[in-house]
C-alpha cells in the first residue's frame, strides 16, 4: 500500500508538470479559498484560543461576571466585592481585582516628565496569575494597606525599556508619579500584556490600596469599576465552586440586604467565566463578528472547491480512456480512487502552503476590521499550520469526490463508448455551476451591502470641515502638571 501511494505521488507530480497552466490556475484559487479561512483561523487564534503570554495554567482561572435583573452582564464589581469572595471562598487558591486607568499620569523621571498609564492591582496580581516579573519582585500585602504603607511601583516592560533604557539597576530607583515619589521594585516580562487581547495593557502596575482608585465611597455608593480573577483550587472542579459561589452570593444578599436595595446593581446572581480574557459584551461582539467572518470565509472556500471540481471535471475527457484502459488491465476501483484523491491531494497541499502565505500577509488586515484594537500578536503558528493541512484535506475531498466518482462508476464499456461518461459529466458539471452561482451571488449582495453602508457612512454630515485639521489630546488633569513650572 505504501508503495502504491508513493507511485501515486510521483505520478502525480509529473502529472502536475506536464499541465503547468492547469495546476497553477487551480492552486492559485485554492489559496485563496484556503487562505481566507486560514487567515479567520489565525484571528480566531489569536484572540480567543491562545492562552495569554507568562500566564500559567490559564484553565484553572476564572472571572466573576455579574448577572443583572435586566439579564445584562457585566464584570465591573465593587472592591468591596473582592474582599467578600477573596475572604470568605473554599474553593479559589487566591483571588484578585484589577483596573487599568484610562487617564495618562504624569511621570517624572529626573528632569523629564512624562505620561504613562497606570494599572491598580491587588498585591497578588502577578502571583494569581503565575506571572513571573523579569526583575525584582510584585508586591507584598504590607505594600496594599490603605495606611502606613510604603509608596512601590512595577513598570511595564515597554515603559522600562523606554524611559530607562533597559537598565538592569532599575530597581529600587525612585519614580515620581503624579508629584508623589515611589520606589521600583519589579518589572513585568517583555510581551506581558494582561489576559486581555483586546485590552492594551498599563506602562506601570500600582498596588490598588495605596493610590484608593474606586475603593472609596462616593455619594454613598462604590464605585463598581473592578475586574475580578480567581484561580481554582487543586482538585476542585469549576461546577463546584460555582455551587460555593452561589452560597456565598445569597448570604452576601442576606447581610446587605438594606445596603443593596439602597446603592447596590439589581444583581440576581455572579457567574463564573471560564474564558476569563474577556468581559461578556466584549465576548459576545467579538463571538458574533468572528462567526460572520469565518462563514463567509466558508463560503469563499466553497466556491473555490467548486471552481476546482469543474476545472477537474474538464480535465477528465483527456483521462477517460486512460481509466478505462486501466481498468481493462485489471486495476481495482480502490486503486483508481486512492490514485485520483492522491493527485487531488497533491493540489490541495500546494494550495494550503499558498494559503499560508495568504494568512501571513492578510491576518493584520483582518485584525483591522474588528472594531476592537488588538494587543495580542497575530502569528502564524503550529495551530494554524495544522488548522490549515485539515482545511486542505478537507478541501481535497470535497472537490476531488466528484470527478471520481464520475470516473470510477461507469464499467469498462461506457469508458471505451464515452458517451454515457460524457452525459454524466454534464450533468455533474451543471449542478456545480448552479451551486457556485447561488454561493457566489449570495456574497456578492453582502459585499454590496458592505460597501453601501460603509460609503453611507463616510458620507454623514459631520457639521464642520475635516480636511486639513488635526486634533490631539492633552491629558492635564494630572496635578503634577499644574505643579510644572515650565507650564506656568
Amino acid at each position: 500500500m505504501i508503495g502504491g501511494i508513493g507511485q501515486d505521488v510521483r505520478y502525480g507530480l509529473r502529472s502536475m508538470g506536464r499541465t503547468p497552466l492547469f495546476t497553477a490556475v487551480t492552486v492559485i484559487i485554492l489559496a485563496l479559498g484556503i487562505g481566507a479561512n486560514s487567515t479567520m483561523f489565525t484571528l480566531v487564534n489569536a484572540v480567543f484560543l491562545r492562552r495569554p503570554p507568562f500566564v500559567s495554567a490559564p484553565s484553572e482561572l476564572v472571572r466573576f461576571t455579574q448577572v443583572l435583573q435586566d439579564s445584562e452582564t457585566t464584570d465591573a464589581l465593587a472592591y468591596p466585592d473582592y474582599e467578600y469572595y477573596r475572604d470568605r471562598n473554599d474553593v479559589f487558591s487566591g483571588v484578585l481585582a484589577y483596573r487599568y486607568s484610562r487617564t495618562a499620569m504624569a511621570v517624572g523621571t529626573g528632569d523629564q516628565l512624562g505620561q504613562a498609564r497606570a494599572g491598580f492591582v491587588t498585591w497578588n496580581y502577578f502571583d494569581v496569575l503565575g506571572v513571573r516579573l523579569a526583575l525584582g519582585r510584585p508586591f507584598t500585602p504590607q505594600e496594599d494597606q490603605p495606611v502606613g504603607a510604603e509608596p512601590v511601583i512595577i513598570l511595564g516592560n515597554g515603559f522600562w525599556q523606554r524611559q530607562f533604557g533597559s537598565d538592569p539597576e532599575v530597581v529600587g530607583r525612585t519614580l515620581v508619579l503624579d508629584g508623589s515619589p515611589l520606589t521600583v521594585v519589579g518589572v513585568a516580562p517583555e510581551g506581558f500584556r494582561g489576559v486581555n487581547p483586546v485590552e492594551e495593557s498599563p506602562d506601570v502596575f500600582l498596588p490598588a490600596m495605596q493610590r484608593g482608585f474606586g475603593l472609596e465611597r462616593v455619594d454613598g455608593q462604590y464605585s463598581y469599576s473592578w475586574n475580578l480573577l480567581a484561580r481554582l483550587r487543586p482538585g476542585v472542579d469549576p461546577s463546584a465552586a460555582r455551587t460555593n459561589i452561589d452560597v456565598l452570593f445569597a448570604r452576601w444578599r442576606q447581610e446587605f440586604a438594606s445596603w443593596i436595595e439602597a446603592t447596590a446593581p439589581p444583581v440576581e446572581r455572579i457567574v463564573l467565566a471560564s474564558r476569563f480574557q474577556f468581559s461578556p459584551r466584549v465576548e459576545r461582539a467579538l463571538s458574533r463578528l468572528m462567526t460572520l467572518l469565518s462563514l463567509v470565509a466558508g463560503a469563499v472556500l466553497l466556491v473555490a472547491c467548486a471552481n476546482v471540481a469543474i476545472l477537474l471535471l474538464a480535465r477528465a475527457t483527456a483521462r477517460e480512456r486512460e481509466i478505462g484502459v486501466r481498468t481493462a488491465l485489471g486495476a481495482s476501483w480502490g486503486r483508481l480512487v486512492q490514485q485520483l484523491l492522491t493527485e487531488s491531494l497533491l493540489l490541495a497541499v500546494a494550495g494550503g502552503a499558498g494559503g499560508l502565505l495568504v494568512a501571513f500577509w492578510g491576518a493584520d488586515l483582518a485584525a483591522s476590521l474588528i472594531p476592537y484594537s488588538l494587543y495580542a500578536d497575530v502569528v502564524i503558528d503550529r495551530s494554524v499550520v495544522l488548522f490549515t493541512l485539515a482545511v486542505a484535506i478537507g478541501a481535497a475531498v470535497v472537490f476531488g469526490a466528484v470527478p471520481v466518482w464520475q470516473l470510477t462508476r461507469r464499467d469498462i464499456v461506457a469508458f471505451l463508448a464515452r458517451a454515457e461518461l460524457r452525459r454524466s459529466r454534464l450533468t455533474a458539471h451543471g449542478a456545480l455551476v448552479v451551486g457556485q452561482s447561488a454561493i457566489s451571488i449570495v456574497l456578492m449582495t453582502a459585499a454590496v451591502l458592505f460597501v453601501r453602508s460603509l460609503m453611507t457612512v463616510r458620507s454623514v454630515d459631520l457639521g464642520f470641515e475635516f480636511e486639513r485639521t488635526v486634533s490631539r489630546l492633552i491629558e492635564m488633569q494630572s496635578t503634577a502638571y499644574l505643579a510644572a513650572p515650565h507650564l506656568g
